[in-house]
């Protein structure tokens, strides 16, 4: 009898420890150099299960539609680095707008993003007055996080945001993952709830809103991205209730062989005082460049530049003082000539955010 209850007890003790092992995925972080497809899904959100363990997400009816790929690069190569000197990886889709993070081995933050969006005219600077923990990394089963950060948005020069951002995070789910395509096991899913409380002005006017997020993102291991994502955003405004939803898979991540992705882009000097201009040689093949300088409508701000560059030279500085004489803040149109050739990029000229602009009273009125 004895025996028996002995043997019934240490049953039962490796049989608690084997359900009481920890669940996490890990080595998700991206790295400078790769890129990822994520590939947007035009369904109904579909069931998303009940938080705990084995849970079997079924996605099998996804409705692909447009691939949009995302870039990862070295900040320091990137024209908005000298807001973001605490970067250490930036992500762009486009050449013309950024957003720039700080990764460790336990933690992933964001400290915000900047750039042009030509097709809607937009420009604009986002930042952080310290680094938004995302998640910590691994992620492992049931960990939480709580925070409350405070975030500022300069909007084409004319618009200021003041937010108060209060973050609810929880790893709250494990299970698999079925779609029409793959079989994906051992999957853990991040919940992360934001409000936003927001005061805006155009520094006559002033407006009050809310935004609540609501992201739901499903994590593996050794992927650098969630593999799934649903986003709903919810907009308050003067009794108005506007709701967004969205949702996206993603594809497996390919090695750039830390090759650029892009055949003209920008970046600073250290010191600021200098634009470097880098170009594929292959796309721009005369070693006579010309480099013209204009605003968004076209109106000339420099002088056009001749640039010579020797065989295999791939940038070249142009002093800021050239560039920014006639425009202290807005968005630079750079045209970039060699022969019948013409390369173009986007900048967004902006003052940096000084840190006591987040100790401005206007942040306590919407605690």
């Amino acid at each position: 009898m004895k025996t028996v209850c002995f043997l019934t007890l240490a049953f039962s003790f490796l049989y608690s420890n084997c359900f009481a092992q920890t669940i996490k995925v890990d080595n998700i972080t991206p790295k400078i150099g790769i890129s990822v497809n994520s590939i947007s899904v035009e369904n109904d959100i579909p069931d998303l299960g009940q938080a705990g363990i084995n849970n079997t997400w079924d996605f099998r009816n996804l409705i692909r539609t447009d691939t949009t790929t995302l870039f990862y690069v070295d900040p320091k190569l990137t024209p908005y680095h000298n807001h973001f000197l605490y970067a250490n990886l930036a992500m762009t889709i486009d050449n013309q707008n950024f957003d720039y993070f700080h990764f460790t081995e336990s933690s992933y933050c964001f400290l915000g993003s900047s750039g042009y969006a030509p097709e809607n005219d937009k420009a604009r600077l986002t930042k952080y007055a310290s680094c938004k923990n995302m998640m910590n990394t691994p992620i492992i089963l049931n960990d939480s996080l709580v925070g409350m950060e405070k975030r500022y948005i300069k909007i084409d020069g004319r618009f200021d945001v003041y937010c108060l951002v209060l973050s609810t995070i929880k790893a709250d789910a494990h299970g698999t993952i079925i779609t029409d395509r793959d079989t994906l096991r051992q999957v853990v899913r991040y919940k992360r709830f934001t409000e936003f409380y927001e005061y805006m002005t155009d520094y006559t006017n002033y407006a009050y809103q809310k935004q609540n997020e609501l992201n739901y993102n499903w994590f593996i291991n050794d992927f650098p991205m969630p593999v799934f994502s649903i986003d709903i955003s919810s907009q308050f405004y003067k009794g108005d209730t506007n709701v967004y939803e969205s949702m996206s898979l993603a594809q497996k991540p390919v090695n750039q062989d830390n090759k650029h992705p892009f055949d003209f882009y920008l970046s600073l000097s250290e010191d600021g005082m200098k634009y470097v201009f880098h170009v594929d040689r292959n796309k721009a093949r005369k070693r006579k460049l010309k480099l013209h300088t204009t605003n968004k409508n076209g109106e000339e701000l420099a002088h056009p530049i001749s640039i010579k560059l020797n065989k295999n030279q791939t940038s070249f500085e142009v002093s800021a003082a050239l560039i920014e004489s006639k425009q202290n803040e807005g968005v630079f149109v750079f045209s970039l000539f060699s022969g019948k050739e013409k390369l173009t990029l986007y900048y967004y000229l902006v003052y940096p955010v000084e840190p006591d602009l987040f100790e401005s009273e206007i942040f306590d009125r919407l605690l």
